[in-house]
């Protein structure tokens, strides 16, 4: 499948998932390094932010790392989101944050599994902090090829 970048940095809503800036202890206890993935990540989303014309953060709280404050928070709330792509004509969502199989999938209303029966869902892979750890029964090799078996059960492309 071939995706045309440019399009969707025009006419795509680009959506970062959970921009927390410090992980639940749980997930700290899961994968240790975690702090240091999403680290990376908010800097290559924040050096991506000039690129895209549409960008919402999806987070249940307003407690959101500093790059993204000023974005809009739909706080997880579907119709907030259809609200938007409605308004400005768009038909496709490209998802960030984190993590992949995670919040960015399960998200309640606004997760790639619940918006892929509505829009083209997309998931950018360098601006998606993976936590292979959080996948049971995985070791880091086999993640690219679960989030693939993930993407075809939910008509949702890697990019």
């Amino acid at each position: 499948m071939t995706v045309d970048l440019d399009f969707l940095h025009s006419y795509a809503c680009w959506l970062i998932i959970d921009p927390f800036p410090k992980q639940p202890e749980n997930d700290a206890k899961i994968c240790p390094d975690i702090e240091d993935r999403n680290a990376e990540t908010v800097l290559n989303i924040s050096k991506y932010l000039k690129n895209c014309k549409h960008w919402l953060v999806s987070a249940y709280t307003n407690d959101i790392v500093i790059p993204f404050q000023n974005l809009e928070n739909i706080k997880g709330k579907k119709g907030k989101l259809m609200n938007y792509m409605k308004q400005n004509n768009l038909h496709h969502i490209v998802y960030t944050g984190f993590h992949d199989g995670c919040c960015i999938l399960h998200q309640e209303f606004t997760g790639a599994k619940y918006m892929s029966k509505i829009y083209s869902c997309y998931m950018k892979q360098d601006l998606i902090c993976y936590v292979p750890e959080l996948f049971v029964y995985t070791t880091i090799e086999k993640v690219p090829e679960l989030l693939q078996d993930l993407s075809w059960k939910f008509n949702i492309a890697y990019i």
